[in-house]
């Protein structure tokens, strides 16, 4: 089912990124292009998730998700 979003009301996604074995795990940032601040969240504890905004680690800039798979 599609979702509407009214004036003012935000969507938040929580994309879990595991991975096995010793594989690298990563996510862009995209420097240059206005954030908005507090509202990316990281988080490397196990479930429940403790969040931290990325602001804690001294960037306000927007995360971009991607996934390759084959």
């Amino acid at each position: 089912m599609p979702i509407v979003l009214n004036q003012g009301e935000h969507l938040f996604v929580a994309v879990e990124i595991a991975r096995i074995g010793k594989q690298s795990v990563c996510v862009t940032i995209c420097k240059g292009v206005p954030g908005t601040k507090n509202r990316n969240y990281w988080s490397t504890s196990p479930i429940p998730y403790q969040l931290h905004v990325i602001g804690d680690y001294g960037s306000d800039e927007n995360l971009r998700i991607g996934a390759l798979g084959d």
